[in-house]
């Protein structure tokens, strides 16, 4: 049975507790997935600065009263990505200020732009081409203004702070 509770100060998944300052890695996979956004299954692994790490599988059978298993992973999602993703977007922006290359999400963020982490020989994306991300289904979507964008898998590690980040960065480093 997965337990999750939300206070004033961080969650705690299954017992283990991330306060806002600690939670450091959210990855999600989501099983079977159809097109009305229903699953049968989702897997939460939380990492915390501390070391600490969790994992937890909600499925069908372990959602609360027959509620829609998408709702509880979404909400997890939607929480830590309020919590952690603004920390980790100004972490973001200072590594690259600082003139670092970071894969995060699937993406890889470099001073110069963007570009899928899992190509080799993939152009970089300059960030004055980057639109704001979107959710397509279980993806990530980035499109580029006048040329193709990025899209990566949902389930990326830490693909959340996508959202926060590259409208920061587009900001900061665009020409």
């Amino acid at each position: 049975k997965v337990r999750v509770r939300v206070d004033a100060g961080g969650l705690s998944l299954n017992g283990e507790r991330f306060t806002d300052d600690d939670l450091q890695h959210l990855m999600m996979r989501i099983a079977d997935a159809d097109a009305g956004n229903g699953a049968t299954s989702v897997t939460v692994s939380l990492t915390g600065r501390s070391g600490a790490s969790v994992k937890a599988r909600m499925s069908a059978a372990t959602a609360k009263r027959g509620a829609p298993i998408m709702d509880a992973a979404d909400y997890l999602w939607r929480f830590v990505r309020a919590v952690a993703g603004p920390r980790w977007s100004a972490e973001l922006v200072a590594r690259l200020a600082d003139g670092e290359e970071v894969t995060v999400g699937g993406v890889v963020l470099a001073p110069g732009g963007i570009r899928d982490a899992k190509r080799r020989v993939a152009a970089l994306l300059p960030w004055s081409s980057v639109a704001d991300p979107r959710i397509d289904g279980v993806h990530v979507a980035i499109p580029g203004f006048d040329v193709d964008g990025v899209v990566v898998r949902l389930d990326e590690p830490d693909s959340f702070v996508l959202f926060e980040a590259i409208p920061e960065l587009r900001a900061r480093f665009a020409d």
